[in-house]
């Protein structure tokens, strides 16, 4: 795929992967990508990569029998290189903007979703493609109208428009698309206690879990969905029935269960894994001969940045990691696909601190 522009300023690191020896000299020339499957680990920097692979070589109880993470698999066997996210004239970049320019190649500013700097619509990579006749779908532990998954298929000035890129989203004809947030799909009426509304979504989703309603309107995105062909599932037990045709998998009413949380918690065990969710993808997508784009978000790394949490990083790491597994595992032996592996932004410089809900008092 050609990029029609250029990435700016904060440099991250891109690791990509075919699926036949990524060294110069060394590919063959009658090898075809005609799939592209790009894993984003919003927030993951190299430093965050080096929590993961520090973990991995030194921890005395670490779960890597042999000490290689995914991700250093991946590394071997592809290409590194580096690219920059920040939007024109703003020093700290947002995944919003950041997915926008790594969807479409295009400078987009600040908080926007699928339009570019000076505000007009962009073509996306899912957008092209639809068009080339490919299967196409997003996957991510965040809400579905979150600003990364969003770039790719929504176009809106601002990310905080989830309604409305709820609506595109449902508009968009994507083949597979599996994460969180039912708050903005479902009518303002559902969030009433015994109105018909509450009760129409309690029937569709089978008490998968409480929900209650973001929007401004009584759309019903989800009924609107199956009209046009979509299959509703809302956990686990659902999703792994799905054995072909379009499906709609929203897990949460807000975003999905953090790493820790998803791990300890029995009550958010219906909910499939990014794992599950990258297999799943990868098994509904790969039916389509002219092949498939597919986005992966392991998307809460970023918010244990943001909260300093060393042991809620690590986590987030480990399942971002548990999904690459599952690609590299599904790449075997195929040379028909490209694997990006890259981080739309990396949040903050990552370093052993105290966390941001537990500080300790100044002391004179």
């Amino acid at each position: 795929m050609r990029w029609n522009g250029l990435f700016y300023s904060l440099l991250l690191l891109v690791l990509v992967v075919g699926t036949f020896p990524c060294y110069a000299g060394d590919r063959p020339e009658a090898a075809q990508v005609k799939s592209l499957i790009l894993l984003i680990g919003d927030g993951m920097g190299p430093q965050q990569m080096g929590l993961l692979t520090a973990y991995a070589n030194q921890a005395p109880h670490s779960i890597y029998t042999d000490r290689e993470t995914a991700l250093e698999e991946a590394m071997d066997r592809g290409v590194i290189g580096l690219i920059r996210t920040s939007p024109p004239g703003v020093l700290v970049t947002d995944s919003a903007a950041a997915a926008t320019q790594l969807a479409s190649g295009v400078a987009a500013g600040a908080e926007m979703v699928g339009i570019d700097a000076a505000g007009d619509r962009v073509e996306t990579i899912l957008e092209k493609a639809q068009a080339a006749g490919k299967a196409v779908g997003l996957v991510t532990d965040t809400r579905l109208t979150h600003g990364t998954p969003a770039a790719f298929a929504a176009h809106r000035p601002h990310r905080s428009e989830e309604n409305a890129i709820a609506s595109d989203l449902a508009a968009s004809g994507i083949d597979v698309l599996l994460g969180g947030g039912l708050r903005n799909w479902v009518p303002v009426e559902a969030g009433k206690d015994g109105s018909a509304a509450q009760d129409e979504i309690q029937h569709l989703t089978g008490g998968a879990y409480t929900f209650s309603s973001k929007r401004k309107d009584n759309r019903n995105l989800l009924l609107e969905s199956r009209l046009d062909g979509y299959q509703l599932v809302f956990n686990r037990e659902e999703l792994a029935k799905i054995e072909s045709g379009k499906v709609l998998g929203l897990f949460g009413n807000e975003s999905m269960s953090d790493a820790i949380t998803k791990r300890a918690v029995k009550t958010v065990s219906g909910e499939p894994t990014l794992a599950d969710m990258t297999k799943k993808a990868l098994q509904l997508l790969s039916q389509r001969e002219a092949g498939f784009f597919l986005m992966v978000e392991a998307g809460q790394i970023d918010w244990a940045c943001h909260n300093n949490d060393t042991g809620s990083l690590l986590a987030e790491m480990l399942r971002m990691d548990r999904s690459l597994e599952v690609i590299l595992e599904w790449m075997q032996d195929r040379e028909d696909t490209l694997l990006v592996v890259t981080a739309d932004h990396e949040t903050g410089g990552f370093g052993f601190s105290y966390s941001g809900s537990n500080l300790p008092q100044p002391k004179q």
